[in-house]
């Protein structure tokens, strides 16, 4: 799987209250053509929601119980 960050967009903005110019812009994560993230420069954070079978999640969930018990156990 290969994951690469593009760079949307981005400008340079002057505001009154801060001394320095800043850089503003967007930029997504993509996995092949499809984008799963993006997030825009002091913005929002936007992505995709992915949905697991009822099967999968049951497995990570007994897999959380074990790492979750192996912590514990290396802990104590």
């Amino acid at each position: 799987m290969q994951v690469k960050i593009h760079l949307k967009k981005w400008e340079v903005i002057k505001k009154d209250e801060i001394r320095d110019p800043i850089l503003s812009g967007e930029y997504t994560v993509n996995i092949g053509e499809s984008v799963i993230a993006s997030q825009s420069f002091n913005g929002d954070y936007g992505g995709k929601k992915f949905p697991f079978s009822g099967e999968l999640v049951k497995k990570v969930s007994d897999l959380e119980s074990e790492i979750l018990k192996e912590i514990q156990d290396t802990l104590s």
